[in-house]
Formats: structure tokens, C-alpha cells, sequence
């Protein structure tokens, strides 16, 4: 126990150089050598990214995917994990539509981001803690914005989804390699602060939407050889921005 303790210090270390480290076999594993991300503080603030806090540069990619798919503003879109920068203000900030959004976030986000959200978008955009809270018996697009990879069951998460019957399902910036199968790391983004990150098998992944009814329509990879891994190169591994159609 000790020696683990040791090794997970002189990892944090190696945290000013790499962005992921270490390489587990399961979710668990990872989990056991990470600490917690997200420490619930009364006296914090998370700040709502509306539409007006979008540049412009962040207005391209997938989003002009979804904007060809959206015909009107009646579509309803759950963003699972979308936390202070919800898909609803992207989606403002570039085609001027208000689409009705509902975010899942875990409960102390949903308190912090909620009281910040201006009074303009509130008929518009609702944080819930759980899928069991949703209002909505139907949502047209389900959207994991750089979510799914922290998820320890996603393959479970989305078929409960299906219980929306999403036309689309959309995965962003999300971890991909050309594996066999899943692979787990930590991940850092705050300093001292590291937790589960999932790379996927691209093709498993694939595998498992087909497998569900949904193909894919669209897939954007990039940041190749951006973020560093301590022992993976950075060849080996990619940001994906998926777009799957119910069949």
C-alpha cells in the first residue's frame, strides 16, 4: 500500500510534462490510483459560458454537422456532461436558435452553474443531477461533449439512453486509438488533480453503436501528437468527434 502511495507520488511529477499516465487494463484500476477531480465548496463559483462567451474559433467542426440536422427549433437535446459550456451555447452563438436543452451534471455542478445562468436562456437550458430527473420522455439528439471518457460504464450508460430514441447521438472530443480493445489512464487538468480517463478502441466503439442501431455519419479526428502521454505515443492516439444516425 505504501509502495502504491510512493509511486502515485512520483507520478504526480511526471504531470508537468504529460497530460495522461500510466496504462491500466480496467476502469478500476485507474480509479484506484487517481484522486478526486471535483471537490464540493460552498464558497466556489463556476461561471455559466453562454452564447455571448463563445469565440469564433470555437464555432466550427461538428457543429456544422448539427446544424444541417437541425430543421427547427422544436428538437429537445440532453448534452450528458456538458457542464459550464453547454452545447446550447454553441449552438446560440452560431446559428442564433434557441434549442431547448436539457444538461446531466453531477448534483453540486448543477447548484454552482444554475444560479448563473441568465434569465434570457432559463425557459431554454435545465441542469439535472440524473437521468431518473429528466422531464423529457424524447430527446432528438443525446450528446456526450467530451464526456463519454469518464464514464466507467458508458456501453451501459447509452443504452439506457435509448430509452429517448435519439435520432442522433453525438460523441465529442473524446480519446481514440487503434487497439483491440478499451485502455484506462490518468488524466490531469487542474494541478494535483488526476482522474480515470478512458482511450477507446475505435473500433469496438463502432462495433457496439452498429451492434445498437445507430451508424455512423460523421467522424473529425484531430490533435494527433498534441497532448502527451508518458509512455504511449502521441501517433497512437486521437481527439474524434463521432455523429451516429439511428438506422
Amino acid at each position: 500500500m505504501m509502495l502504491n502511495k510512493i509511486i502515485n507520488l512520483m507520478g504526480l511529477k511526471r504531470f508537468k510534462k504529460f497530460q495522461y499516465l500510466n496504462k491500466y487494463k480496467t476502469y478500476k484500476e485507474a480509479l484506484n490510483a487517481s484522486n478526486e477531480y471535483f471537490e464540493h465548496d460552498t464558497n466556489h463559483n463556476i461561471n455559466f459560458i453562454g452564447p455571448e462567451d463563445i469565440s469564433e474559433w470555437e464555432r466550427v467542426g461538428i457543429l456544422s454537422v448539427i446544424i444541417a440536422i437541425i430543421k427547427d427549433k422544436n428538437i429537445r437535446i440532453l448534452d450528458y456532461g456538458g457542464g459550464n459550456r453547454p452545447i446550447f451555447s454553441f449552438i446560440k452563438a452560431t446559428t442564433n436558435l434557441l434549442i431547448k436543452t436539457d444538461v446531466i451534471e453531477k448534483k453540486e455542478y448543477c447548484e454552482l452553474i444554475e444560479k448563473n445562468i441568465p434569465k434570457i436562456y432559463k425557459d431554454y437550458l435545465n441542469y439535472y443531477s440524473s437521468v431518473n430527473e429528466l422531464k423529457s420522455k424524447k430527446y432528438d439528439i443525446i450528446c456526450f461533449n467530451s464526456s463519454i471518457q469518464y464514464l466507467e460504464n458508458y456501453k451501459d450508460e447509452i443504452l439506457r439512453l435509448n430509452r429517448f430514441d435519439p435520432k442522433y447521438i453525438l460523441i465529442t472530443k473524446s480519446c481514440f486509438q487503434d487497439e483491440d480493445e478499451d485502455y484506462f489512464t490518468l488524466e490531469t487538468i487542474v494541478k494535483d488533480k488526476y482522474h480515470p480517463y478512458i482511450f477507446f478502441s475505435y473500433k469496438n466503439f463502432l462495433n457496439f453503436m452498429d451492434n445498437n442501431n445507430y451508424q455512423l455519419i460523421f467522424d473529425d479526428k484531430y490533435n494527433r501528437n498534441r497532448f502527451k502521454h508518458d509512455s504511449i505515443s502521441g501517433d497512437n492516439f486521437c481527439h474524434r468527434d463521432l455523429l451516429f444516425e439511428k438506422k
